[in-house]
């Protein structure tokens, strides 16, 4: 049987792989007199398809003609073949966003003067995912604000603009320890990941309906919320099942929130995971795996991190699912007391960052910095990484670290763990606090 979501396709699907300033911009320079050109982008295939290549047809940078000199034009892609057309505001099917036509999606609103153009009004928003009237979806929530108790999730609330509609709100809170029910102070978890694992990484999904006034959402570890979405009958419910993944939070060892965070699917720089220790912990161990394997390069961003004891050296090891402990080749170099000095290692068991020199944690030291990731999705390159930090040494000294290195292993790179060492073995609960940020780039 053929489902309504399968017969309406009618949509400009904005993928997470896609870049927004090239989905059908306003390219003024290549514009003259009555000319109106624009960057191409990517639409639904309105013909359908099993393969994921079927389900979307990519629209060329172009050009069309705009039919009036003085007055109003709407410029606008046909979703049945992606062609690009300019009408008058006489034509019909002009209403903003989502006009009357089921296949028409008008993209800008032009204004022209004398033959020539005098204003362009963009009639979508390129973070948005755009549906047809018949099939709303909820765009990324510039509005919501997220904060948390030790096991609940709140959002503020905020308007959800849905194409074509003025927007639902959603909000509210979700327990994190009990299992999805509709509504406000209830639980958010689907059932098949209850009861909440501690140290764990949890989305959080909105989901919007045809005919409802209100959204919904809840929590799933997995990518597109398959849990979250068998588990809630978000469909049978009348919400469809066109979730949006909105924010993520963490959990700490007692399975209790640690910390949350906002998720904008088509950003250029996305908040992957996070870490905040205020307890020791031996090592934080950050997970690409699981969001997207959409981005060019990924940052570790770590702040204020302080170490249990004295003479340690940050290190690293990485791997597909686990750190490995082999194959490490690396280049340090610490400046500090007014020397320079280089250190390498290869084949190592680890990746160290200060190489000869060690940092200490008298009262008020810390270190702080970046680690730079490249090519840790590509099963056929090496994981090569580069990083820049400050620490206070073992001889009271402000120091500088940076360096490069690698894993000699064509492997994906799924997991990235950082630790602090102590005579080259790593110590037992060695963060006493600190931040930790990991960031996809595109």
């Amino acid at each position: 049987m053929t489902t309504k979501s399968q017969e309406l396709a009618s949509f400009i699907n904005l993928k997470d792989d896609l870049e927004a300033d090239l989905m059908f911009t306003y390219n003024e320079e290549g514009s003259s007199g009555l000319t109106f050109a624009y960057t191409g982008g990517r639409i639904s295939n309105k013909e359908g398809g099993s393969g994921e290549d079927d389900k979307t047809r990519t629209v060329s940078d172009g050009s069309v003609v705009l039919p009036t000199a003085d007055g109003t034009n709407f410029v606008y892609v046909d979703a049945s073949d992606g062609a690009v057309s300019a009408v008058d505001s006489s034509d019909e099917n002009t209403t903003p966003s989502m006009n009357n036509s089921r296949n028409r999606i008008n993209l800008f609103e032009v204004a022209t003067s004398g033959g020539v153009v005098s204003s362009v009004t963009r009639l979508f928003s390129p973070l948005t995912y755009v549906y047809s009237r018949y099939r709303p979806r909820l765009v990324y929530p510039e509005g919501v604000n997220l904060s948390f108790s030790s096991n609940a999730i709140e959002l503020d609330p905020a308007a959800i603009p849905l194409s074509g509609t003025s927007g639902v709100e959603i909000f509210g809170t979700k327990q994190i320890d009990a299992v999805w029910e509709v509504g406000s102070n209830v639980g958010g978890m689907n059932s098949a990941e209850h009861p909440v694992s501690a140290n764990s990484r949890y989305f959080i999904f909105g989901v919007a309906g045809e005919e409802k006034t209100a959204g919904e959402w809840g929590f799933d570890s997995q990518l597109f919320g398959a849990n979250l979405v068998a588990d809630t009958n978000f469909e049978g419910l009348g919400w469809g099942t066109d979730i949006t993944k909105i924010g993520a939070f963490r959990t700490d060892a007692s399975a209790n929130v640690q910390s949350v965070w906002k998720i904008d699917p088509s950003g250029a720089r996305a908040i992957l995971d996070v870490f905040d220790i205020s307890t020791n912990t031996t090592s934080v161990t950050l997970t690409a795996a699981g969001i997207t394997e959409t981005f060019d390069r990924y940052e570790i961003v770590f702040q204020d991190v302080v170490p249990s004891t004295d003479a340690v050296d940050l290190r690293v090891r990485m791997g597909p699912a686990s750190p490995a402990s082999a194959a490490y080749d690396w280049e340090a170099v610490y400046v500090s007391g007014g020397t320079t000095t280089d250190t390498s290692g290869t084949s190592d068991t680890r990746i160290r960052f200060l190489g000869a020199d060690t940092m200490g944690n008298d009262a008020g030291a810390s270190t702080s910095g970046t680690i730079t990731l490249s090519a840790p999705t590509s099963s056929s390159l090496f994981t090569n990484l580069s990083w820049d930090l400050n620490y206070y040494d073992i001889n009271t000294r402000a120091g500088r670290a940076y360096g490069s290195g690698l894993r000699a292993a064509a492997e994906t790179t799924g997991v990235f763990e950082i630790s602090f060492e102590k005579a080259g073995a790593q110590v037992a609960n060695g963060i006493a606090s600190g931040k930790f940020k990991l960031y996809g780039i595109r």
